[in-house]
């Protein structure tokens, strides 16, 4: 019994123990007769004509793919429409007298002339009430049919939070096509672009969730740090407008840093961190290349500015602002605008300060490991990113705080995995933690690659880096750009969502490894980025990855 002849039996059941009037019964064998002489007086003459006519040119089952790349949505609509209210029209024709018509080959293999089946289960009900009582429904069973795809659709209530994230994405859809019927059929983003300040914003919704803490003992509530962020925004917005202008941040690691970095993206600032720890030369460096509108620092990194070598730049200590009032500003920053420059540490050759969006920002941890593994202890933390050095760093040091720490997830990446880190994450002896090995370089934002490592088995290295993730691609070419096959060794490109704008202050280089994606659509993410990394992809698409090109460094 189907779901929907389910619900009717109930329905009639409680009529009748209610002794309610029924409708008058039809017996099934009635109602087989009474169409098989409607079939036999021709009354579905005109109905089998129109499917014939319309599958005429079907062959038996074979996989296609549609593209409408260049269809405009008004065009599709009106086409779906009225091929959708003709097969209505149509519908009363049983199947199987189609199939007879067509002198079609049955098969308990697969379904005849279509592999796919959508069931809209339209006025489905997730209750019922039977005598008083009611009835939830607790479990369906769709059954085992002969479709490559089966899809059921219930109109229910009660749902996931991805029933929301779904409306919103059809809400944005249909403003647009309802503004502008006639744009491309896959224009529209489906995904509201935010920024790291909306993000901030939307904290302030759960204030009862842990405190934004640091290494020393620091916290603040969601609502303290927002307010901490104001103070610094507010004196951001006395230097005048601040959009794309960068502003570097001097402090010390704590959570005024964290703060500072808020308020830079808040004002639509850009962010360059200059790391106290580093050799104040290259910090000069950086400072000079990037020409900060501002500097922030605080009463520990004071006496270090006159080594910067900065002149003609604003200098704040956050420290000063802690009285200061805040007002009410809007968020300057947006998705596709410079988020942060992070400058590359120079081993593949000169550093150069890559330039990151809002929408591809990802976060990383380091640090120094006993103080690192004391704290996944203590704050309860569950997911860390780090290179094979910095994992085996921890374990050799920090062992007693990962074991009782709920660690459950480490991204490795940076460097190749090999057999002493497989060997020391079994010591660790979590069977709850899960090891991922993830790969790409910081102009793709840092991660392009993730695949989750067994590493309670012998494992053979190398090892892959897994498949490209969500809104990524990755080509395998020569050195002429064109695309290889499965196996075939080559460079890696690397396309999608996480593509950064491109290097700071080197045009040159920008133009010769960002490069527009020849590959994508043109509506599409629009440019690739040249990795000068080596490697091939395997029959299931996962990523191996050799070494540099020869010539790069």
């Amino acid at each position: 019994m189907d779901g929907l002849s389910s619900q009717t039996f109930m329905r009639d059941l409680e009529r009748a123990y209610n002794h309610q009037h029924l409708r008058e019964p039809l017996q099934y064998l009635d109602f087989t007769l009474r169409e098989r002489e409607e079939y036999l007086d021709g009354a579905w003459n005109q109905d089998m004509a129109y499917w014939k006519n319309v599958l005429k040119d079907i062959p038996p089952p074979l996989p296609f793919t549609k593209h409408l790349p260049h269809e405009r949505f008004l065009g599709v609509l009106q086409d779906t429409r009225k091929k959708i209210l003709a097969a209505l029209a149509h519908s009363r024709l049983l199947f199987g007298a189609l199939i007879d018509e067509l002198h079609m080959s049955r098969s308990e293999y697969h379904n005849l002339l279509f592999q796919t089946f959508v069931d809209y289960r339209e006025g489905a009900k997730e209750s019922s009430s039977f005598g008083g009582a009611l009835i939830d429904v607790m479990d369906f069973e769709t059954g085992k049919t002969a479709y490559d795809i089966y899809i059921d659709i219930a109109d229910y209530t009660t749902g996931y939070k991805l029933n929301i994230m779904l409306m919103d994405s059809y809400h944005m859809i249909l403003d647009t096509f309802s503004r502008r019927p006639t744009d491309l059929l896959f224009s529209p983003a489906i995904f509201p672009n935010e920024s790291i300040g909306n993000a901030l914003q939307l904290g302030l919704v759960h204030k009862e969730d842990p405190a934004l803490k640091d290494g020393y003992e620091s916290s603040l509530s969601y609502e303290q740090m927002f307010h901490r962020v104001q103070q610094i925004v507010a004196k951001l917005f006395t230097l005048g407008e601040k959009r794309g202008f960068k502003i570097a941040v001097f402090q010390e690691r704590s959570v005024d840093w964290v703060c500072s970095l808020l308020a830079i993206m808040y004002v639509g600032a850009v962010y360059v961190p200059l790391d106290s720890i580093m050799p104040i030369e290259r910090l000069s460096s950086i400072a000079g290349d990037c020409n900060p509108a501002a500097i922030l620092f605080d009463n520990t990194t004071a006496y270090k500015l006159p080594g910067l070598d900065i002149k003609d730049t604003t200098t704040i200590n956050v420290e000063t602002l802690y009285d200061s009032a805040i007002g009410v500003h809007e968020i300057q920053a947006t998705a596709n605008n410079p988020a942060a420059i992070l400058y590359t540490s120079g081993s593949t050759g000169t550093p150069n300060g890559i330039q990151i969006k809002h929408s591809s920002l990802r976060s990383s941890l380091h640090g120094d490991p006993i103080s690192l593994t004391r704290l996944m202890a203590s704050e309860q933390i569950t997911m860390t990113a780090g290179t094979p050095s910095e994992y085996l760093n921890w374990i050799n040091n920090g062992l007693q705080d990962l074991q009782r720490s709920p660690w459950k997830v480490a991204i490795c990446g940076g460097e190749p995995i090999t057999d002493s880190l497989i060997r020391a994450f079994r010591l660790v002896g979590k069977e709850s933690l899960h090891l991922f090995n993830a790969y790409g370089p910081t102009e793709v934002t840092c991660s392009s690659h993730r695949a989750e490592i067994t590493y309670s088995e012998n494992l053979l290295t190398p090892i892959p880096v897994g498949k490209a993730a969500p809104n990524a691609h990755v080509y395998i070419v020569d050195s002429h750009l064109h695309p290889l096959p499965i196996g075939f060794t080559g460079e890696i490109v690397i396309g999608g969502a996480g593509i950064a704008l491109g290097y700071l202050n080197n045009h040159s280089e920008t133009r010769l490894l960002f490069l527009p994606n020849l590959f994508a659509n043109p509506t599409a993410w629009a440019f690739m980025y040249r990795t000068g990394d080596m490697g091939h992809l395997l029959c299931d698409g996962s990523l191996m990855v050799g070494g540099r090109i020869a010539g790069d460094t």
